[in-house]
């Protein structure tokens, strides 16, 4: 006989879902003697349902339906199926709505402030515009920032996600990095398009390929680049050549370096924009593990700023544990 837990389980990965992704959204509270209860069962689809953005019907007399595509937008989508985009978004979006809702709101709105009045902000009181600079005033703003460890799909991922609740927003960090410069300028982007009101309209903005290695471009993917550029060097088109044809990695962080002591701009954020210009990729990289503070575990940063940052006592314990449990991490915050 088949129970409602291997039901529902199969249900769910039938519709592409990994393992891992189920068990991690699956409650705490669900046990076997659950399985005699009516209002147990249905709470657990429920449940199931909000956690992954399902419509709750579809847990009863269906394949599950993912409810938030139509109301998403995608970039960079690549080689995404519809289905697998249907179900990035509707995941993307019970995330930001639980971070929204662990957030307070904040005095003042990013919409609408420019890129050098950001900037010139956090300038007052650091020298450079780098990760931790932006971390800062987005959490100042009232958008909560963290870093995605867990994911539905096995094979898709998305780079970064800028969510709305009403006049609210969040942004969710996917891509996995060593260096903080990269990941500040996917913050910095997604800065950029709540900042242009591009996600106005819609739940969710995702960004699913990488928007620094980007070919062709929209308009929108355009003023958020140039958005995030003034933001982080000074200049929508910042002008960072090479006095070299060839040069090699430890040469490029050697120049950046001393670029970045000079004008107020991260050195690797300068590794990176000659590396977009050049398309040496490879010397870029190499010139980051170079360049403080070096390889680390970004996402894991990202995320104990966030823990920090929430306050859990404005979340249910099934929205604080859902939440910590994309973050990766277990246990009640502080």
């Amino acid at each position: 006989m088949t129970t409602t837990e291997q039901a529902v389980r199969k249900q769910l990965r039938d519709s592409g879902l990994t393992a891992r992704a189920i068990d991690a959204v699956w409650p705490e509270w669900w046990s076997a003697e659950a399985e005699d209860s009516l209002s147990a069962t249905t709470e657990l689809r429920y449940t199931l349902a909000r956690r992954l953005g399902i419509a709750p019907s579809s847990l009863f007399d269906g394949p599950p339906r993912f409810v938030w595509k139509d109301e998403a937008r995608f970039k960079n989508l690549g080689t995404t199926s519809d289905h697998e985009a249907a179900v990035l978004a509707s995941f993307a979006v019970s995330v930001g709505r639980c971070a929204v809702a662990a957030t307070p709101p904040p005095s003042r709105s990013l919409v609408g402030i420019s890129a050098a009045e950001l900037r010139s902000s956090i300038l007052a009181s650091s020298p450079v515009v780098g990760l931790d600079q932006l971390l800062a005033a987005a959490w100042g703003l009232g958008i909560p920032v963290i870093h995605l460890a867990l994911f539905p799909l096995a094979q898709k991922r998305m780079h970064a996600v800028g969510t709305r609740v009403g006049d609210r927003y969040a942004l969710l960090v996917g891509r996995e990095s060593k260096f903080a410069s990269q990941v500040a300028y996917y913050i910095a982007h997604e800065l950029g398009h709540v900042a242009l009101q591009h996600v106005a309209d819609h739940a969710a903005l995702l960004d699913v390929d990488d928007p620094l290695r980007a070919g062709e471009v929209d308009d929108e993917e355009d003023t958020a680049d140039r958005f995030a550029l003034e933001l982080l060097t000074g200049s929508p088109d910042p002008d960072i050549v090479a006095n070299l044809e060839n040069f090699n990695g430890a040469m490029l962080r050697k120049a950046a370096m001393e670029a970045a002591a000079d004008t107020h701009v991260d050195a690797g954020v300068i590794a990176l924009c000659l590396a977009h210009r050049t398309g040496k990729w490879q010397q870029a990289m190499y010139a980051l593990k170079g360049i403080p503070p070096g390889e680390m575990d970004v996402g894991g940063h990202v995320n104990d700023i966030a823990m920090s940052q929430f306050e859990w006592s404005l979340l249910s314990l099934e929205s604080e544990d859902f939440l910590q449990t994309v973050m990766g991490r277990d246990g009640r915050g502080t």
